[in-house]
């Protein structure tokens, strides 16, 4: 990454794993349940991760969405072939506009996926762009290649769609298209989401049976429990009870019914862990995060 792509695109301030400290180096914030926002602990990027792993600045997305849009050519000469830019721009799976997808995209008519970017239309313009996010940041990518326009935007808190309205509010000012309140609408669906969630959370503790006890002694569900993309987490067993260990991530886990225990710490918000069980009855495997995990033998 760095002398394929950084290097030459002149990306002297980017890197593909956490850059040393300085004063420079921005620090991720969460809004708390109270509302006030604060620093929050830095997700750990010693090497490469899919998501979140290249730290740069605005000055240096520039010349990088300026590659992009001039189809892999930088400084006059190709760094990329304008084929594989084309092939990556180009959509190869649909994304079904569901509720919240069509509430963020009201001018928008068809969303697909192409190679590590969106593409879709917006006001009768062809858009290309990506997210993204990790624990306190998101960044916003954003082009508009008729019109050679290229947006990098940079936010440090957690959660927060602030950068895809600012994005937007840019492509209407170069459209020369009527203003829309995006700040307005963004903050209507990040408060409707936010209190969808607060709803489930509640009527997930309220469905909670009272005094229920684990199927089984703590310790049949101590082990490691593997997935073929989301890697080895662990159950381990500490004085105040079970505890998920899975990467970076260290949570404590609370009963909640039968085979069911609750991960109540960031990342995790009132998320159940269902264990499963085999035909001879022990503990098989451990379903979150929309994946199953295999127990290892």
């Amino acid at each position: 990454m760095h002398s394929r792509v950084l290097r030459p695109l002149g990306m002297t301030s980017s890197s593909a794993v956490e850059p040393p400290f300085s004063n420079d180096l921005a620090s991720p914030h969460l809004r708390g349940p109270d509302g006030v926002v604060k620093v929050m602990p830095r997700y750990d990027l010693t090497r490469p991760d899919p998501a979140g792993s290249l730290h740069a600045t605005a000055r240096d997305l520039a010349p990088f969405l300026q590659m992009q849009l001039n189809l892999g050519m930088h400084a006059g000469k190709p760094l990329v072939a304008p084929a594989r830019i084309l092939e990556m721009q180009q959509p190869n799976n649909v994304i079904p506009i569901d509720a919240f997808a069509a509430q963020l995209n009201p001018e928008t008519v068809q969303i697909s996926y192409g190679l590590g970017w969106i593409i879709q239309d917006y006001r009768g313009r062809k858009m290309i762009l990506h997210g993204g996010a990790i624990d306190g940041f998101r960044a916003q990518l954003m082009m508009v290649p008729q019109l050679g326009l290229g947006i990098g935007i940079l936010s440090n808190l957690d959660g927060s769609f602030c950068n895809f309205a600012l994005a937007n509010t840019i492509v209407d000012l170069f459209l020369g298209a009527p203003p829309r309140a995006w700040h307005d609408d963004i903050l209507k669906v990040d408060r409707l989401d936010r209190r969808l969630e607060a709803e489930r959370i509640a009527k997930f503790r309220r469905d909670r049976p009272v005094g229920v006890r684990p199927l089984r002694p703590l310790e049949e569900y101590v082990g490691q429990y593997d997935d073929e993309a989301y890697g080895t987490c662990q159950i381990v067993k500490g004085k105040d009870g079970l505890e998920l260990k899975w990467g970076t991530i260290r949570c404590p886990l609370e009963h909640y019914k039968d085979h069911v225990f609750v991960a109540n710490e960031l990342p995790f918000r009132d998320a159940a862990l269902e264990f499963g069980t085999g035909p001879d009855g022990s503990i098989a495997g451990l379903h979150f995060a929309n994946r199953t995990f295999l127990r290892r033998r």
